[in-house]
């Protein structure tokens, strides 16, 4: 069986470490250009694919099927041929982001979550809390950078998940810890712990999101 990540720049991804250690199978990565994309689709030499930045949207058209999560997001993280050589599109990331959630034993049914980024990653959660019962709300970055009022607005809510990528050593760092502190009780904080902030890797409530993927 061949599988692999397929992506534009993925010279950051630990996948083929991590899949060496849980099974017995190759695992390449697939650097790909917007241009040699339905080429590699149609005709590449793969099995199985794990889909990322940028393709996760650019994908969909060429699934013959997909899974209701992966149609209902219009997103697909996860690639398998099929014997008769046509495609078939799921979307993992919703049942490994709903199994945290649950796990960390803190009730979101009712409450207000901040969700940080309007990336790809920020979709999956925002459709999580929503069919989990919570009212999500993203913001994304401004033209400055900066993502204006976003801890006046988690402080004033009574409980919330805060999803964030990880912040480097600095100033910057300082100041995001001293914002946790002031968050309010029962706060469940999710953060992008991966050094590059690209790879799907998050801990949630210390708990780490890729032993639930």
């Amino acid at each position: 069986m061949k599988c692999g990540l397929l992506g534009q720049t993925l010279g950051h991804s630990y996948s083929p470490r991590i899949h060496r250690e849980l099974g017995d199978y190759e695992y390449r990565l697939y650097e790909t250009e917007p241009e040699e994309l339905e080429a590699f689709l149609l005709r590449g030499d793969w099995d199985g694919l794990n889909v990322t930045i940028p393709y996760k949207k650019a994908v969909v058209p060429y699934c013959a099927a997909l899974s209701d999560t992966a149609r209902a997001l219009g997103s697909v993280n996860t690639l398998v041929r099929r014997a008769d050589g046509s495609l078939y599109g799921d979307n993992t990331d919703f049942g490994g982001f709903e199994s945290l959630v649950l796990s960390s034993g803190i009730p979101v049914a009712g409450q207000k979550a901040l969700v940080l980024g309007s990336g790809g990653a920020s979709v999956t959660v925002c459709a999580v809390l929503s069919c989990s019962g919570a009212a999500a709300a993203r913001l994304r970055r401004s033209r400055n950078g900066r993502r204006a009022g976003w801890h006046q607005k988690a402080v004033g809510a009574r409980r919330l998940l805060l999803l964030q990528r990880n912040v480097r050593a600095g100033p910057r760092r300082k100041a995001t810890r001293a914002r946790r502190r002031s968050l309010p009780r029962g706060a469940l904080l999710a953060e992008r712990t991966t050094r590059t902030g690209r790879a799907a890797r998050y801990t949630v409530g210390g708990r780490d999101a890729l032993t639930a993927r």
